[in-house]
């Protein structure tokens, strides 16, 4: 661990114990902006005239599903307001968003 002998698996410890710090935190903002999002999704589906589908959540992605023909770009800016202002921060928090028909799009 941090107190071995081996440089090796010292600094391999220091790099996971650091990094368990800030997925901590990641993890944390998403789940708050995942929580905001949920409070807010009647009132987008009225907004947007049609059903939103949560399907996936992976790290820092989010993946909803809705009808082609709902406000896109109301749903891309309501993700993106969200996971900029939820959680203040001391440095800039930036996000994108993307709408594809096909998962395999998506990248």
């Amino acid at each position: 661990g941090i107190w071995s002998d081996s440089p090796r698996i010292r600094n391999e410890s220091e790099r996971m114990a650091f990094n368990h710090v800030i997925q901590g935190r990641a993890a944390g903002t998403i789940k708050k902006i995942m929580a905001r999002l949920w409070a807010e999704t009647a009132a987008m589906e009225k907004r947007i005239h049609g059903p939103l589908q949560w399907l996936l959540q992976v790290h820092d992605e989010l993946l909803l599903e809705f009808y082609e023909w709902c406000d896109i770009k109301a749903v891309e800016e309501w993700v993106l307001e969200a996971m900029k202002n939820t959680v203040k921060m001391s440095v800039p928090v930036f996000g994108d968003g993307k709408v594809v028909m096909a998962w395999g799009e998506a990248k």
